[in-house]
């Protein structure tokens, strides 16, 4: 029972982030706010994840802390690099 729940939820995380990704991707090549507005919005499940498995997990190595810092640290850079081309692409579109 456990081993399909974890095949379940890690079908979901495989589909969400190719969403994200290809979001991301779209936004980029086509220069639309609404997509890097949704990479962005997909991004923040992603760094509430990496939080909890860093506070709520039971047994923590050191290994598991440093890789769960370094996830967030790419979490927040990925959030502050779409706010930042969510407003230059928003400032181009309203120009336009």
């Amino acid at each position: 029972m456990l081993m399909i729940l974890f095949i379940q939820y890690s079908r979901l995380y495989l589909g969400k982030f190719l969403l994200k990704l290809n979001k991301g991707h779209l936004g980029n090549a086509s220069e639309t706010s609404k997509n890097v507005l949704f990479f962005v919005l997909f991004e923040v499940p992603s760094l509430l994840g990496y939080g909890y498995f860093m506070r709520y997990q039971t047994y923590v190595l050191l290994f598991e802390v440093i890789l769960n810092a370094i996830g967030i640290v790419f979490c927040v850079v990925e959030i502050g690099f779409g706010l930042y081309a969510f407003i230059q692409i928003s400032s181009v579109e309203d120009a336009i």
